[in-house]
């Protein structure tokens, strides 16, 4: 269990009971976004117990409306009035607290409950992010150890694969005149070209420099992406549309690292898209600068077990090549000081997001945050060539 499950466990039960201090809460719940994300997941509930995948959608819906509005909303229900409360720290949307409690006839009473309830959720937001913290040093400890791991057996493999290579290539010189060797000596070359390119994989995971930061707009980083790299969407007849924000972000950015790890994403959502299908990018501006984006296709969801592991090295998620590129993306994202999630289901297809944190950050209550910006819906990747496969325009073209 991380860092950040334990402290988080700790905060739970901790809060239940200044909740129960508080009011007479029959049911608690608390609900938490991974980073970069609002969608809500149950992290601990009491009192829920028959109607756990009820509270789940209720959660869901009901603490993005509490998001929407910055306060504390009622609902009825069958068992009593509903409390929901966003959790919202400087950087976010941390979770929402769900509290069922009887039925107050008395305004004032319900008034104070609601006031009490939005001070404990705005305690548990800044509490939640400092585990967050402390679960992002631990998980930055865990990189640097298997990066000086990966690099040493990359380092140990290649010596021996070349020699494997020079004495195939050497078989292959002498046995011209027998079929059956040759075949098998194709296919040894074959797998140390193979195994070659999962040494440079993992070389290139564990020489990742600390970028040089400099203020950029992630989204031309983006449009740089595109414009070199449309061969992979016309491969596959693939469109992309562009939902930009209206305030461009200011982020501080090492370009050809970012680059590398948007190609990553790009490769992921296109291997993963039925062909001729749609990919959607949507970038916002947030509140203090924050930069986010989302990378959409319509294919297959990604099984819950692979979903857990994306981003570790040998990934199952990716198709092909060596499963370090989605942990060499997540690394650098992590290097500017961003967070990268995955979610992945039939009805909404998979999303991989993005956080970037904006170089001047305003100050901004937390309860006085609402939304900065709407994105503006823009067409990038999209007209079909003539032969039926998609070609990207200009960037920022509409």
């Amino acid at each position: 269990m991380s860092v950040f499950d334990l402290e988080l466990e700790r905060l739970t039960q901790e809060l239940a009971r200044r909740i129960r201090q508080t009011m007479r809460a029959e049911a608690i719940a608390f609900a938490i976004s991974d980073e970069g994300s609002t969608r809500l997941r149950i992290a601990h509930a009491v009192g829920y117990d028959a109607e756990r995948e009820a509270l789940e959608e209720r959660v869901r819906e009901h603490g993005l409306e509490a998001l929407a509005a910055g306060r504390v909303l009622m609902h009825r229900t069958p068992r009593g009035q509903e409390l929901t409360a966003p959790m919202l720290a400087p950087s976010g949307l941390v979770g929402a607290m769900v509290v069922l409690a009887e039925d107050v006839d008395s305004s004032a009473i319900l008034a104070r409950a609601e006031r009490e309830l939005a001070a404990i959720a705005d305690e548990a937001a800044v509490a939640i992010e400092h585990a967050r913290h402390l679960g992002r040093v631990q998980h930055r400890e865990e990189l640097e150890a298997a990066a000086t791991i990966v690099t040493g057996i990359a380092n140990e493999l290649r010596n021996p694969l070349f020699g494997l290579s020079s004495a195939a290539q050497l078989l292959r010189f002498r046995a011209r005149e027998d079929p059956v060797l040759e075949r098998n000596i194709g296919r040894i070359l074959r797998e140390v070209e193979r195994l070659n390119g999962m040494v440079t994989d993992l070389l290139e995971y564990g020489s990742v420099h600390a970028p040089r930061l400099e203020p950029g707009d992630p989204d031309r980083v983006w449009d740089d992406v595109l414009q070199t790299h449309r061969g992979v969407l016309e491969s596959r007849s693939l469109q992309v549309t562009r939902e930009r924000p209206k305030q461009h972000a200011t982020c501080d950015l090492d370009s050809a690292q970012l680059s590398q790890a948007f190609v990553t994403l790009l490769a992921h959502a296109a291997d993963g898209a039925p062909q001729g299908s749609d990919l959607k990018l949507i970038s916002e501006t947030q509140t203090r600068g924050r930069w986010r984006c989302a990378i959409t296709h319509a294919g297959p969801p990604i099984p819950p077990a692979e979903l857990t592991r994306a981003f570790d090295i040998f990934s199952p998620v990716r198709r092909g090549g060596s499963g370090i590129a989605l942990a060499l993306a997540r690394r650098i994202i992590e290097e500017h000081g961003g967070s990268i999630g995955i979610d992945s289901d039939a009805e909404r297809g998979t999303t991989v997001r993005i956080t970037l944190p904006g170089s001047a950050p305003e100050r901004t209550p937390p309860r006085a945050r609402k939304a900065t910006s709407r994105p503006i819906e823009r067409a990038v990747a999209v007209k079909p060539a003539s032969s039926g496969k998609g070609a990207a325009s200009e960037p920022g073209g509409a």
